[in-house]
């Protein structure tokens, strides 16, 4: 095919445009234009921004509560009934393959009702004996009319060697500001319990921000 393809052009010769050189030069103007207008086109394409990868997926409350919620990511979440006559219900949080490092939280009855409005650290106690073992407690308020304050129970650094609970564990306590939970993440007080953690450790006593 591609043999008599050549012969045909050989035995006619070139092909030989009749036209004018003023009818010829008017379709050049017009084909030298549009090749322009495609390039410009074609080079505005490949300048425009590369599309954004998928965003990753946010964190969502695992178990919900009024006041507050526990976020997904623990490995273990148990839930028990308090019996110190002040709180309502015992929670403790455990990380993957790192069942000595807990984190507790002890949630009294006015947190059952309403949405938090404020994070804030009241205190922080060191040296607390508590179910056999020692403990950091920070009581954290997150309504300000003082019916949801939180005790937070986790080990001095020195007594946690797998060191989950206040390094992860910590943020995925929430105060829910909405139905929705928009969060105040226990988080944001690390650095207020880890400075005065090691005070607290050191004199058994009380820190106040």
């Amino acid at each position: 095919m591609l043999s008599e393809c050549v012969r045909t052009q050989v035995m006619h010769g070139p092909r030989v445009d009749e036209r004018s050189p003023r009818q010829r030069f008017p379709m050049r103007s017009i084909s030298i234009l549009s090749f322009l207008a495609l390039t410009l086109q074609s080079g505005a394409a490949s300048a425009s921004p590369p599309t954004q990868g998928t965003a990753a997926p946010t964190r969502k409350c695992e178990l919900r509560l009024s006041s507050w919620c526990i976020a997904d990511g623990a490995s273990i979440i148990t839930r028990r009934l308090a019996d110190d006559g002040v709180h309502d219900r015992t929670w403790s949080l455990e990380g993957r393959f790192r069942p000595e490092s807990k984190l507790f939280v002890l949630e009294p009855n006015g947190c059952k009702t309403g949405y938090a409005d404020e994070l804030k650290l009241l205190h922080l106690e060191g040296g607390v004996a508590w179910n056999g073992r020692t403990m950091n407690k920070a009581t954290v308020r997150i309504k300000s009319d003082g019916s949801c304050d939180l005790q937070i129970l986790f080990a001095p650094s020195s007594g946690d060697p797998m060191e989950w609970a206040l390094s992860s564990g910590l943020a995925l306590i929430w105060g829910c500001r909405d139905q929705a939970c928009t969060p105040f993440p226990m988080s944001d007080i690390r650095p207020l319990l880890i400075d005065g953690g090691v005070h607290a450790d050191r004199s058994g006593g009380f820190f106040r921000p």
